[in-house]
């Protein structure tokens, strides 16, 4: 974050998801008023890459951590099981976030706890795998694609892949390559920025809300702070419960229904 507030000479510089240290791929960073949008991001899929490896087991989960137990890949573990055990994951289930993550103990991080040697126990947590495909196996490494919802950890799904083959397994590449509708082949090397040039207008970041277009008028009431009552919001479906106030395609506002009217409560300008 240091090098994008050197960039663009600001301090409010926010992102929306981290990446463990050894992983790589799509970031997305937001600039000053931006960086109230981010959280509304917390929904979006996340989209990855990654390998296995199986039969040898980590504290950290991947490849960064300490081994804990090997063993050799009996000749039963063919690619169609590994494929049948992938597809097995999908869907809602509980799920329990390694030990060397952010997840908070009391306050206290758990990786802290756990460089600390103390006995960390994180309870299980329900996510959502909507996508996990084998793309490649490779002796004992399997290549897959995942698409996740929040909260899903990629290094305890190569942890329960390898115990639901009994051998064991951990994580050893990892690349995001989609945010929702964001994908890694549009994105900015950190070394490319370039100022405003390489700036996405912040309406892009949330494309995922009904978008409900608003007059100069308007524009200036929600600005203070005020309800308006677009005509447009009239289309908007009754599940939506906030949407994103544009004028001329720019974003000012997250606003939610009050009644008839779409009370602002998340102001960005425009």
């Amino acid at each position: 974050m240091a090098a994008v507030r050197r960039v663009y000479a600001l301090k409010r510089v926010g992102h929306a998801g981290t990446l463990d240290p050894f992983a790589s791929g799509l970031l997305l960073v937001f600039l000053g008023q931006g960086t109230r949008l981010v959280r509304f991001m917390a929904p979006l899929h996340k989209t990855y890459t990654g390998v296995i490896r199986l039969g040898i087991e980590t504290d950290t989960l991947d490849s960064t951590g300490d081994v804990v137990s090997r063993c050799e890949l009996p000749g039963s573990i063919t690619s169609d099981l590994i494929a049948a055990v992938f597809e097995s994951f999908l869907g809602t289930q509980q799920q329990v976030p390694p030990v060397f993550s952010a997840k908070k103990i009391d306050g206290v991080p758990a990786y802290r706890r756990a460089r600390r040697g103390e006995d960390v126990q994180l309870e299980a947590a329900e996510v959502t795998i909507y996508r996990l495909e084998v793309t490649s196996v490779d002796g004992d490494e399997v290549s897959f694609v995942a698409e996740v919802g929040p909260g899903t950890y990629i290094r305890s799904i190569a942890r329960d892949v390898g115990v639901k083959l009994g051998v064991g397994g951990h994580l050893t590449a990892l690349r995001r390559i989609g945010i929702g509708g964001f994908s890694v082949d549009e994105a900015v090397l950190l070394e490319e920025l370039d100022g405003p040039a390489t700036l996405r207008p912040l309406a892009e970041a949330v494309s995922h809300l009904g978008h409900v277009p608003i007059d100069a008028d308007q524009r200036s009431a929600v600005l203070h702070g005020k309800q308006v009552f677009p005509a447009a919001a009239q289309t908007r479906s009754e599940s939506e419960h906030r949407v994103a106030l544009t004028c001329d395609g720019v974003l000012v506002a997250i606003a939610e229904p009050v009644g008839d009217a779409l009370q602002p409560r998340v102001v960005v300008g425009g």
